[in-house]
């Protein structure tokens, strides 16, 4: 993601194309929050077994979730949202062996949360919420 700042000037000079942009910051989009955290791997097998991110003033509405781990386990594991207290929002399902995921959750309610899902014991793992 990036933002156009006032007299900047972006090459794109893969395509041989260049452009300049000169606006206002009051012109810009409002940017989308994203909250991220990698868990490593290594260490002691009985160590933390979830990776989890905390995020705050999540508007309520249509959040989305990433996962990537590292590791061959096939077995399926959890991971959730929670707001405020409130329990689990929105739940699921997947892989450690999987390719990086993304996940969409709908009519989720405003407030401060966390995201968590497990981490394979020796392996790094990268949660992260967008909105």
């Amino acid at each position: 993601m990036f933002a156009i700042v006032r007299g900047s000037r972006i090459a794109l000079t893969a395509l041989g194309l260049s452009m300049t942009a000169v606006m206002g910051l009051n012109a810009l989009p409002a940017q989308a929050a994203a909250f991220e955290k990698v868990c490593s791997g290594g260490g002691p097998v009985t160590g933390s077994r979830s990776c989890v991110v905390d995020f705050s003033n999540f508007p309520g509405g249509t959040i989305s979730l990433d996962v990537e781990t590292t590791g061959s386990i096939t077995v399926e594991h959890d991971m959730h949202v929670e707001i405020d207290g409130r329990g689990f929002v929105c739940s699921g399902k997947y892989r450690p062996s999987d390719p990086p995921r993304s996940f969409v959750c709908h009519n989720i309610p405003r407030g401060n949360g966390a995201f968590g899902a497990f981490k394979p014991p020796q392996e790094a793992t990268r949660v992260a919420v967008r909105w």
